[in-house]
């Protein structure tokens, strides 16, 4: 479901644990919402799996879960992100929620088929295409245990 991530929202996602701690220091004192000194426009949880796909030895596992990701976003996201009051650049934090504690590489390796489907979306083209993109900065986080799923927060404002 996408929506504009307003501070009582992004309250109850850090209550639940599922925002980074350094993240939301705006809504804790009440001030305009940040994500790191960079305004979130909007925040969305897709409700899949992710896994460690360097050591998925299934291609169908990994496309099956792929596919997923890319048609929770579809339905998740209708709007272009013009519409929203979205423009470059853009800061996109990725957190993955449930499972086990996953490694660095691993970590991105989880969440390549998010950031393919968020690139796509926010600057055109086919997935995969312009995740490298200088107007994208990217952040990657997990909470393990819980509910699985993944946690988008975009916002504008680029490199730190």
């Amino acid at each position: 479901m996408g929506f504009h991530a307003d501070a009582k929202t992004l309250r109850e996602w850090e209550r639940r644990g599922l925002l980074p701690p350094d993240a939301m220091p705006a809504v804790r004192t009440r001030t305009p919402v940040a994500m790191a000194r960079h305004s979130v426009t909007l925040g969305v949880v897709l409700p899949v799996e992710t896994a460690s796909e360097s050591n998925c030895r299934s291609w169908r596992a990994r496309s099956r879960r792929t596919r997923a990701v890319r048609e929770a976003w579809a339905a998740t996201i209708r709007v272009a992100p013009e519409m929203i009051g979205l423009a470059p650049p853009y800061r996109i934090h990725l957190t993955r929620l449930g499972g086990r504690r996953l490694d660095a590489d691993n970590l991105y390796g989880a969440m390549k088929a998010a950031k393919d489907c968020v690139a796509a979306w926010l600057l055109g083209g086919k997935s995969g295409e312009r995740d490298d993109d200088p107007q994208l900065t990217w952040a990657f986080d997990q909470r393990p245990g819980g509910e699985r799923g993944v946690l988008v927060l975009i916002g504008m404002g680029g490199g730190e």
